[in-house]
């Protein structure tokens, strides 16, 4: 009697698993797909009605429960990853809201919070499947070297008018090339953030292209061959044509909210 008692809580036990795994291996982003349709608009965010809504935190709490282990397909984890990085990114915004910038959400600007491991990037915030990460964790240790994409960079949004931009829709295994393409396509091709002049074939770039340089080649010449792929066929053609005649300086980093009031 005992034994087939056991024999049955561990057929229920099996079963319990396999069906959270089941569950998790496609999880329903829909809440935050529903979130960003609300609140991003083509010039920013909406953080102060975001901010407000309690969807956030239950889709928050949704990451927290998941098993990203249990997530068999790759393209599924991948865009698993990208949302909770972004989720998580609004969050930390929405935890010190109302604020005008970036360095806001850190002490002492950016660079001296950077170099003292100090920034919001740095902090635990991030909680997924009962661990805790920070969003440069999710960045450096998951994220880019589990997928290796350079297209990660234009991703994920952390909430500054010089860094990605925040998609106002939650990145979904079945269209994740379209919209990574269109993130990078969008910030490669916004003026205030990258501009190019084929006269004197001088690209003024994203710093973005310098601190991640490694994401997109070996050199230079790499970067600007991975922007030709998202630039005017004008300027793609020119750039592919010699791209060593071009010379890179680089843009100074916005880091003001991207709010929308």
């Amino acid at each position: 009697m005992t034994s087939k008692f056991f024999q049955i809580i561990t057929a229920m036990v099996v079963l319990i698993r396999m069906t959270g795994m089941a569950a998790a291996d496609q999880v329903n982003h829909q809440t935050f797909d529903a979130i960003l349709a609300a609140y991003v608009e083509p010039e920013g965010v909406k953080y102060e009605q975001m901010c407000a809504d309690p969807r956030l935190q239950e889709y928050l709490d949704l990451l927290a429960s998941t098993n990203p282990d249990a997530i068999a397909v790759s393209k599924e984890r991948f865009a698993f990853w990208l949302n909770v990085y972004n989720a998580y990114s609004i969050q930390a915004i929405c935890a010190e809201y109302p604020i005008d910038n970036i360095n806001d959400l850190h002490f002492g600007g950016m660079m001296f919070a950077v170099v003292t491991g100090n920034s919001v990037w740095d902090k635990p915030i991030v909680k997924v499947g009962g661990e805790t990460y920070t969003l440069k964790q999710v960045d450096h240790e998951i994220l880019r070297p589990n997928f290796q994409d350079p297209r990660i960079q234009f991703a994920i949004a952390c909430g500054a008018v010089g860094c990605a931009p925040t998609r106002n829709e939650a990145y979904v295994a079945a269209r994740l090339d379209q919209q990574l393409d269109d993130q990078a396509r969008r910030f490669i091709q916004d003026r205030a953030i990258n501009s190019f002049d084929a006269t004197k074939r001088r690209a003024d770039i994203s710093p973005l292209f310098k601190w991640s340089s490694k994401d997109f080649g070996e050199s230079e010449e790499d970067v600007l061959r991975f922007i030709a792929q998202y630039t005017s066929d004008q300027i793609s053609q020119q750039i592919m044509a010699d791209p060593s005649q071009w010379r890179i300086k680089y843009k100074k980093y916005d880091l003001s909210l991207n709010d929308v009031k």
